[in-house]
């Protein structure tokens, strides 16, 4: 973190640059079981409810835990991981995490796309 600070402070790393690239992270809790926050992600009937127009191809699952997908456009990966917090209560964390992920200029956008579709899916799972 001091690193990063650094480089920020000194103009050789934008907000939101990683080494391999920028990253967009957003994360939501839900008062539901892991199991069916999981199930609205792998699901494609579900899945179209609250992100409806993309879509998702899983490239890997780890049941509860993760998926490793990619975006509609065929080159963005995404990694969505799950944390149980609690018997009625579960997180996900939707991440962008390489090179062909967003510049630092799109980071808002698709900031507020994700926020966005993770209060839609909120309102499914309520």
């Amino acid at each position: 973190m001091v690193t990063v600070g650094y480089e920020q402070a000194r103009g050789l790393r934008q907000r939101y640059e990683t080494p391999e690239g920028c990253q967009v992270t957003v994360t939501k809790t839900y008062p539901v079981p892991i199991a069916e926050l999981f199930l609205a992600w792998v699901d494609s009937s579900v899945r179209a409810q609250w992100l409806p127009g993309a879509s998702l191809t899983i490239r890997r699952v780890a049941p509860h835990k993760s998926i490793a997908a990619t975006w509609s456009d065929g080159q963005t990966s995404l990694d969505v991981r799950f944390s149980s917090r609690g018997e009625s209560k579960s997180q996900v964390a939707v991440e962008h995490p390489d090179t062909s992920g967003p510049s630092a200029e799109e980071v808002p956008r698709i900031r507020a796309y994700w926020k966005d579709a993770l209060e839609r899916l909120g309102a499914l799972l309520a």
